[in-house]
Parts: structure tokens; C-alpha cells; sequence
């Protein structure tokens, strides 16, 4: 699946937004690793680009993102999976497609 950037609703924050992911595995294939803080930079009906300094090894097919962000005051928590990853300088940049729908 290629990242959509003619969507016709793109979102992009002025300052990125703080939030939380972890990395989950699919499936019975290992555990779930611990927190770790990262940026929501933009988000759209079916995906969001997010930076992070912690670099997650490409062809992680069995894992996914589960990422945790406050959205006017309330708190939201999706499974995302990883379309493409960019290195900036010393940050990560990953484009992101949901696995569900938004909200807890």
C-alpha cells in the first residue's frame, strides 16, 4: 500500500503532538515492548505521519504500532502499521495507515 498524499483531508499540526507508542506484536509472535514517547506530525482519515528518535529495524511485517495521543481532551489509542520510514537527521519519520478505527 502506497502512503496517500492527495487525500482530501491532510492535517498537519503546527506543533507536533506529543504522544506514546509501543510496538505490538500480531499474532502470538513475542510481546509487547515498553513505552516510548514520539511526534504525531500530521494525520488524515487513514493514516498520520509520526517521528520518533527510536529506530524500528524495516520488514517488522509481523508488528505493529500502537500509538497514544490526546485530541481536544480526549484521549485516543490506534493500532497503526508502518507503510515507509525516512531518517531526518536524528529523528525516524514513519508513515503510518490505521489498522482501526479512531477512538477508545
Amino acid at each position: 500500500m502506497q502512503y496517500k498524499r492527495t487525500e482530501y483531508f491532510r492535517y498537519t499540526f503546527g506543533e507536533p503532538l506529543e504522544a506514546k507508542f509501543r510496538i505490538v506484536p500480531t499474532g502470538d509472535l513475542g510481546t509487547t515492548s515498553g513505552v516510548g514517547a514520539c511526534s504525531l506530525l500530521d494525520i488524515s482519515p487513514s493514516g498520520a505521519k509520526l517521528a520518533m528518535k527510536f529506530d524500528i529495524p524495516s520488514g517488522r511485517d509481523s508488528s505493529q504500532l500502537l500509538i497514544t495521543f490526546t485530541l481536544y481532551k480526549k484521549e485516543v489509542e490506534v493500532r497503526w502499521n508502518i507503510v515507509w520510514k525516512r531518517q531526518y537527521r536524528d529523528t525516524n519519520v514513519y508513515g503510518i495507515n490505521f489498522e482501526e478505527n479512531l477512538g477508545r
